[in-house]
């Protein structure tokens, strides 16, 4: 089992991206309520997973300092075992990193029934990486196979995140909110996960943040600027969501004219994303007095003309603006119908070349 750490991290607070716990088209169910005892927490993650803090007894055990287990998971949302269960990696907040690398523990994982003699009874849960960034209380990470539950534990008590689908990525995981009105710092971190069918074949990372246009004419003929706007007739066929100035991203696509507007439509390509608008950095946020994320910035900016536009365009000023979720295939946007549009979108590419440095 592969794992990156990182020595100079930053929060990956989700709620600044706009989501709710609604954000799943198949919100997973809670586990069952055992005499009251399984607590709906916070905060709620970047793909608007809402963390539970489960019956602390579950298995006959004691309390064990409120460190919970892949067994307490499945246990707690009545399914099978999972087969594949990471260490529990303690944080060491002096050092600001984990006490060593996410490894498979073999006595908390369930072997192959059918490996034969001399057979890695484990192979399917071992050629797994995971990249975890945090700042001490916030995490966010990254796997190389989709993961089915992640255990934060934190002072007293541990947050369990349960992805139904299982899922490869998210941002924003904290322990509880403790006493002070924040989430306690981190003490440990655990994976439980079951083999994917077909595990994702791509390597690499997303890279940071890009602008993208809707393919069309270019607002002024200059060297360097490459801003471009797009006809009506042009997005009613579906013209091309332009990034760099030479990567195709996706495609911008309206309806016909309704009651005086358009909806138009941003569907990203695969290896493609809508980025998270983070005031300073990628992974960074502003919080409250709580310790929250506040909203951030929209990353979708339209702007319609009834005449073709000149000059540079200020697309923070644009009228018609949106968050979409980072992972969402498409966004939508209702907007005046007219004869042209300029399409403003934030983006990032996944490829290899985006991967950080393994430390050793």
């Amino acid at each position: 089992m592969k794992t990156k750490q990182f020595s100079t991290l930053t929060a990956a607070v989700a709620l600044a991206l706009g989501l709710g716990a609604t954000a799943w088209a198949d919100d997973p169910v809670p586990p069952p309520l055992v005499d009251g005892a399984n607590v709906q927490s916070e905060p709620v993650s970047g793909e608007g997973v809402t963390p539970y803090i489960i019956y602390s007894d579950r298995t006959g055990r004691a309390n064990q300092g409120g460190n919970r287990s892949c067994a307490d998971v499945a246990s707690a949302w009545g399914v099978e075992p999972f087969q594949c269960v990471s260490n529990r990696n303690d944080y060491i907040e002096g050092l600001a990193e984990f006490e060593g690398e996410f490894e498979l523990d073999e006595d908390a994982s369930i072997p192959d029934p059918n490996a034969e003699e001399g057979d890695d009874a484990f192979a399917a849960c071992r050629d797994v990486s995971f990249d975890v960034e945090t700042d001490g209380t916030y995490l966010s990470f990254d796997a190389s196979t989709n993961i089915g539950a992640v255990i934060v534990k934190g002072s007293a008590a541990a947050n369990v995140y349960y992805y139904n689908p299982q899922l490869a990525s998210d941002l924003g995981l904290a322990a509880p909110i403790n006493a002070s009105g924040g989430s306690a710092g981190l003490s440990n971190l655990t994976f439980c996960w079951n083999p994917d069918p077909d595990p994702p074949q791509e390597i690499g990372c997303w890279g940071g943040k890009e602008t993208a246009w809707g393919a069309g004419d270019p607002y002024v003929e200059q060297q360097g600027n490459w801003a471009m706007y797009t006809s009506y007739e042009a997005c009613y066929v579906g013209a091309d969501l332009m990034a760099g100035q030479h990567y195709v991203a996706g495609e911008v696509k309206c309806d016909p004219m309704v009651d005086g507007t358009v909806d138009l439509k941003i569907t990203m390509n695969e290896g493609w994303r809508f980025a998270p608008q983070w005031p300073e950095h990628l992974d960074a946020c502003v919080a409250d007095e709580h310790g929250k994320c506040l909203p951030a910035g929209e990353n979708v900016k339209v702007q319609d003309y009834e005449d073709r536009p000149t000059g540079n365009p200020n697309p923070g000023g644009f009228e018609h603006k949106t968050t979409a979720e980072v992972d969402a295939p498409s966004v939508t946007l209702n907007v005046p119908y007219n004869n042209f549009y300029g399409i403003h979108v934030d983006v990032r590419r996944f490829g290899e070349e985006y991967c950080e440095v393994e430390l050793d």
